[in-house]
């Protein structure tokens, strides 16, 4: 699950994760398995006590991330919501009988999409329906599909759930190209807690970095439209060069401006 901030970048959507951590409010350590409504639910009661005027543009969630009473919670609090759906998940629309996903968009081909006329109700006619959604559908190269539930207008629907990703990208940088957690074997909750949010707080300060050190050196774009390294990357290598080459004094004096709101206008010593 992923909030996407109205107007903040990667790096300061980070930095208010980061703030939620260390005060306690946002991380919860649980066993492997799907959360309950009522987990995700005060989960986000907490976030909105912390952080009352931050603008919560969309919520998005994967296929576990579905379900009658949570959509009603997302709506009773205007929350707008994107929530992926199963290929076998049911759907009810006016003038029609219930069906699965995948029959509506078996027309399909790789990369066509669609986005269903109407609002339409998730279930079928002898079961809870959901409260009123719009669904796009897009083909994925690899034959399956991506359904969309959105509380609002389908259009952007797509484009704002590859924001997710980022998510999936700040683990990555948590783990194996980056911080290398798991190495820790941590296993002990409390002091996951506190792990978490001091790495979140490294990732970032470290992308704060690499976006300072960007707009010095503009990253180069390879053939294939892509960036050569990304601003992780950029980052890190940044910082493990400032460690080898700074004093001391030089080190706190460049974190001392990494912190504030501002970027670093000059990386180097």
């Amino acid at each position: 699950m992923g909030l996407a901030s109205a107007t903040e970048s990667y790096a300061a959507s980070a930095l208010y994760t980061t703030l939620a951590s260390l005060s306690g409010v946002v991380w919860r350590i649980r066993r492997a398995r799907n959360s309950h409504t009522s987990e995700r639910t005060e989960l986000l009661d907490r976030l909105r006590a912390a952080f009352p005027d931050m603008n919560i543009a969309a919520l998005m969630g994967d296929r576990e991330f579905i379900g009658d009473t949570w959509m009603a919670y997302l709506q009773r609090q205007n929350i707008p919501f994107i929530l992926r759906l199963r290929e076998n998940q049911h759907v009810l629309r006016e003038g029609y009988a219930a069906m699965s996903i995948a029959a509506i968009a078996r027309h399909l081909r790789i990369g066509e999409r669609m986005i269903v006329k109407g609002r339409c109700r998730l279930g079928r006619h002898d079961e809870t329906l959901s409260s009123p959604v719009r669904l796009v559908v897009m083909r994925l190269a690899s034959g399956k599909l991506l359904a969309l539930a959105c509380s609002g207008s389908a259009r952007h629907a797509l484009a704002r759930y590859r924001q997710r990703w980022t998510i999936e990208t700040m683990f990555g940088n948590l783990k194996t190209k980056g911080f290398a957690m798991e190495a820790t074997h941590l296993t002990d909750p409390d002091k996951l807690c506190t792990l978490l949010a001091l790495l979140a707080f490294a990732v970032a300060l470290t992308v704060k970095t690499g976006v300072a050190m960007a707009r010095l050196y503009p990253i180069p774009v390879k053939n294939h439209g892509r960036r050569a390294r990304s601003l992780f990357a950029l980052g890190l290598h940044t910082l493990r060069k400032i460690f080898v080459a700074a004093s001391p004094a030089q080190i706190i004096a460049f974190f001392g401006h990494l912190v504030s709101p501002k970027l670093p206008v000059t990386i180097g010593f």
